[in-house]
């Protein structure tokens, strides 16, 4: 993990580090996100088991010098391995509330399929919290396969915290149109990893179109809670023309606290 510490004008901070910069060890082989919560820098990623895979995901804990969090799992480090022997599990995004770190991410799943996968632990410890999850996975972790289409593709990209508490997830799911995928926004439950079945469709919203001649491809990739609660989704819109070119947009998606779309905003 490098770190960089800048003065307010832009400037790397000469006293932080060697020359503004410090590296930390960590287990995370490649690394998507980091977060700094007080005097803790949390990261998350894919560990490898082998310099070919397969790989499992990985969190991260250093001091702002860059040492280990000292009693964070292993040096620092925690390996989980939600998936099955052979298989790769990778964490996208990692968030923080009320002293519980919740890593969010995906595993292979099915016959050739990934599905979604979430992770709690204890941000002190880095222990697993076993009261998340119905005990089908490795205790304090969930995997939910969307299934939309059979052993299809389903990813989570982005995380954060509805104004209920409730965690929210952002991604995509294959939906059957060759490369075509519907973006979504699912609420679960942070005590248990259960889907909050007062949100949206049974706890998703939806977000696709058929605007494209071939495929449409819709992937939430950040959230945003404002104080009234409602909730912004951002992300990318792929669509094509009869000749098969990709043409790429942005997707802004606004729906309230209920997962209902918001009136009034875009059509």
């Amino acid at each position: 993990l490098a770190i960089w510490k800048f003065d307010a004008d832009g400037q790397p901070d000469l006293g932080y580090g060697d020359g503004g910069r410090t590296l930390s060890p960590t287990e995370a082989d490649f690394l998507n996100d980091a977060i700094l919560v007080g005097d803790r820098f949390y990261l998350t990623g894919m560990h490898l088991l082998t310099s070919s895979g397969p790989g499992m995901m990985a969190v991260g804990c250093a001091m702002l010098d860059g040492t280990p969090c000292e009693g964070f799992g292993d040096e620092g480090n925690v390996l989980i391995e939600v998936n099955e022997p052979g298989r790769t599990s990778e964490s996208r995004r990692i968030v923080h509330r009320d002293g519980a770190l919740y890593a969010i991410g995906n595993t292979d799943y099915g016959n050739g399929g990934t599905a979604l996968a979430f992770a709690k632990l204890d941000a002190q410890t880095g222990a697993l919290d076993p009261a998340f999850g119905d005990g089908s996975t490795l205790d304090g972790t969930v995997v939910i396969d969307l299934d939309v289409v059979p052993d299809g593709f389903d990813f989570a990209y982005a995380g954060a915290f509805a104004s209920n508490g409730m965690l929210l997830v952002g991604g995509s799911a294959q939906d059957g149109q060759f490369q075509g995928s519907d973006g979504f926004v699912l609420a679960l439950d942070p005590a248990t990893g259960a889907p909050d079945t007062a949100f949206g469709d049974d706890g998703y919203a939806w977000f696709s179109a058929t605007t494209g001649v071939h495929f449409d491809r819709f992937e939430v990739r950040a959230l945003h809670v404002f104080e009234d609660g409602r909730i912004l989704a951002g992300g990318n819109a792929h669509l094509d023309d009869e000749f098969f070119n990709s043409l790429t947009r942005v997707l802004l998606a606004s729906i309230e606290p209920d997962g209902t779309p918001t009136t009034g905003f875009g059509v």
